[in-house]
């Protein structure tokens, strides 16, 4: 009863489950039980539970695991930036020796997080045991290895068992009289805890678009000092050792990052240009914080201070541009290279996609970034639907796909668009998911002008409507979005039949798509002709993260804030009725810069329509047009009242459309076949890079079911004799065992 008269949202527990020992206990996340409820619960001798977040006054724990293994070191840590704040805590140790640090907190916390974990190899698959915790190993490479939590918080929807449960006991402080922790007191618990981190993940490493194999800022990641780079910029180290502690700049206190093996891990939230939890490789550094995230210029500069082959024939500078001029083409490359993941500083975009984006990931089960992006890029573009136009007629309508694993949280973002136009009552501006032919797709136009497709499954729907023979009533819904996308700032005219009322006219139609797919259905839809007819072209091709990590996070009301922008341009009408009458759209304007911009990427695309691969020219065909269109969207966001295509406007449009289409590129190089006998050829490719590299003859065959066996020789034999697969042989007590190796 005293921690509930001091604000605690206190429930009874099941220990040895450590959960609410109530069949619904989500309800009291939003308030608290009452008296009658707490004395009915605990008439008898039970053990209880807090529920964090805000129900309980803003309250966070952070939880010492194992033992309690790393409490001294962070009590140390905090001591050396803040004498005396550890003492103002409320400790308690658990019923497995770790310790409970709690108090509330004057501004709102998210929800759960870890804060330091640790990486242990082990010797095989099975299941182990680490200070009482039971773990599933997990293969990476040639090993097995699992991963512990040392410290994590419980925030927001979150709970732990306390004093004076069995096991558990007060050490320091009292629950009815928590402290109150200052946003930089917080701050300095947290990060200090995120200091003593040991599982530091992959670096991002980014390719430079200038050079065909990265290789000057591979030569920069092996022997560039990122220290003074970081000091360049106002980083300070603050504490030195095998992993040093930095500090971001305008930061008087605790720490923003630690620099371990060449390898820069942000656990800062504002630490920009850098993102939290994540790793940065040397070069990435140089180039976000030298070069604001433009890879091909700091490939340049690095080039020019010996870095890299500098006559290496490999190297391609064909795609640097400087002063609006393209430079001159040397031999192109071998091979086509892959861009890399989609550049965090791209997922940077202004006003109204920012709100929805941070919406998006605050809600989502499974986060995902770059989806979120995809799904605000075409929400913005909906609402901005015949309403706006820039110099040279573009229209804010786009076809963007969004790729991620599945059950990775793709549909999201298609739901958080739904949502938001539903409540701002514009609903009518999504049509239906199904469009089961041409010629649904062009009443539903016609009835709404300016509309949004969400499309599930969008790559089995690619596969479907590309090929007559499946089902010859979707064949034409291709050849209609591909009308539609070039019909935005003309009149539309449908099939010309003989009947004039079915004949079907819409002025200046805006369609806008986003369709979510799995990779590999999407991937098996780009066919040579889906390539050259220029349908793949027009799309804007983003892939979420194949790890996005699992959040627990309760339901959140849409922002107003987004609602009112929604409905803004719900009600904004520049001229002309937009559904009877010819529509006026604003028009909004380039500032130089911008042009120069948009210039000078022009000459970047027309030197690569020069060269003879038709897929190539295909895809680079649309990229002016797409980044047009997307830097009028970015405009709208930016600024609804007064929207104006500026220089980070552009750069950003060019720079998005320069990385999907290279990327495209490079998948298209790995996915479509020449011929039947190419397709199986890449797909035994695939299936042995998917393995690492190499691959027992009998693991080959399991995942190639659906080769024929004289079909997958053939293929082997092939890649053999090509010098593309090398076939090892190792004796063993029974059999020779048989390995595929790429090379």
């Amino acid at each position: 009863m005293s921690y509930l008269r001091a604000g605690l949202c206190v429930l009874p527990a099941i220990i040895a489950e450590k959960r609410p020992a109530l069949s619904g206990w989500k309800q009291y996340q939003k308030r608290l039980p009452t008296e009658r409820q707490v004395r009915t619960w605990f008439a008898e001798d039970v053990p209880l539970c807090v529920l964090a977040g805000s129900v309980s006054g803003q309250l966070e724990m952070i939880d010492f695991d194992h033992g309690g293994e790393l409490f001294e070191h962070w009590r140390e840590f905090v001591a050396t930036e803040a004498a005396g704040l550890v003492e103002k805590l409320l400790i308690e140790r658990s019923q497995s020796g770790g310790r409970h640090v709690v108090y509330r907190s004057a501004v709102a916390i998210p929800g759960n997080r870890k804060l330091a974990q640790r990486t242990v190899i082990v010797p095989s698959a099975e299941p182990v045991v680490i200070a009482g915790k039971r773990y599933v190993p997990r293969k990476v490479g040639e090993r097995y290895e699992v991963t512990c939590t040392l410290i994590e918080t419980r925030g927001e929807g979150g709970l732990f068992l306390c004093a004076p449960s069995p096991g558990y006991q007060l050490e320091q402080g009292t629950f009815e009289s928590l402290p109150v922790m200052t946003e930089a007191e917080r701050t300095i618990l947290i990060e200090a805890a995120c200091a003593l981190n040991e599982a530091i993940p992959p670096a991002e490493r980014h390719r430079a678009s200038s050079a065909a194999n990265g290789r000057p800022g591979d030569d920069f990641n092996e022997r560039g000092e990122v220290r003074e780079v970081l000091r360049r910029h106002g980083w300070e180290l603050v504490r030195g050792g095998e992993n040093e502690h930095w500090r971001r700049p305008g930061k008087e206190l605790g720490w923003s990052a630690t620099l371990k093996d060449r390898v820069l891990f942000v656990f800062s939230s504002n630490a920009t240009p850098f993102e939290p939890d994540r790793a940065y490789a040397p070069f990435t550094v140089y180039a976000l914080l030298d070069h604001a995230g433009d890879f091909a210029a700091a490939a340049a500069a690095l080039r020019l201070e010996g870095y890299g082959a500098a006559n290496d024939p490999d190297v391609d500078l064909s795609r640097l541009v400087a002063n609006g001029t393209a430079r001159e083409e040397p031999a192109r490359p071998t091979g086509v290279p892959d861009p890399g993941p989609f550049p965090d500083a791209l997922l940077a975009v202004p006003g109204f996609m920012a709100e929805v984006m941070a919406y998006d990931l605050a809600t989502s089960f499974r986060p995902q970034p770059v989806l979120a992006l995809a799904g605000a890029i075409s929400l913005q573009a909906v609402l901005a639907a015949r309403k706006v136009r820039d110099e040279r007629g573009n229209r804010t309508n786009l076809y963007l796909v969004g790729v991620a694993v599945s059950g990775g949280g793709k549909d999201h973002a298609r739901k958080v668009n739904r949502n938001i136009l539903f409540q701002a009552g514009l609903e009518g501006l999504e049509a239906n998911e199904d469009v089961a032919s041409d010629a649904g797709l062009i009443t539903a136009v016609e009835r709404q002008p300016g509309v949004l497709f969400q499309f599930d499954e969008f790559g089995r729907f690619l596969r479907t409507i590309g090929d007559p023979k499946r089902a010859p009533h979707l064949f034409n819904v291709l050849t209609a979005l591909m009308k539609l996308y070039s019909s935005a700032d003309t009149v539309f005219r449908g099939k010309a039949y003989a009947d004039a009322k079915k004949n079907k006219t819409v002025d200046q139609p805006c369609v806008t798509v986003y369709g979510t797919t799995v990779p590999e259905h999407f991937y098996e839809s780009l066919t040579a002709d889906a390539l050259q007819d220029g349908f793949v072209a027009r799309l804007l091709v983003l892939e979420g993260s194949c790890h996005a990590l699992r959040q627990r996070v309760p339901q959140q009301p849409l922002p107003e804030s987004i609602l009112d922008a929604a409905r803004w341009w719900g009600e904004f009408t520049p001229g002309g009725n937009l559904r009877a009458e010819h529509p006026q759209p604003i028009l909004v304007n380039y500032t130089p810069e911008a042009g120069g911009i948009f210039d000078a990427f022009a000459a970047q695309v027309d030197l690569e329509l020069a060269r003879d691969e038709l897929e190539a020219r295909s895809l680079w065909a649309r990229a002016e047009e797409k980044a047009c269109r997307l830097a009028l969207v970015y405009a709208c966001s930016a600024n609804r009242e007064a929207p104006v295509i500026n220089q980070a406007a552009a750069e950003w449009a060019c720079a998005v459309c320069d990385y999907i289409t290279r990327r495209m590129l490079f998948l298209a190089s790995q996915w479509v076949a020449d011929g039947q006998f190419d397709a199986r050829q890449k797909k035994v490719v695939r299936v042995i890079r998917k393995a690492g590299g190499e691959i027992s003859h009998s693991d080959l065959y399991l995942r190639t079911r659906s080769l024929a066996p004289r079909e997958r020789q053939e293929v082997i034999d092939n890649l053999i004799e090509t010098g593309q697969l090398e076939r090892r042989v190792t004796p063993t007590a029974t059999k020779p065992k048989v390995t595929y190796v790429l090379r």
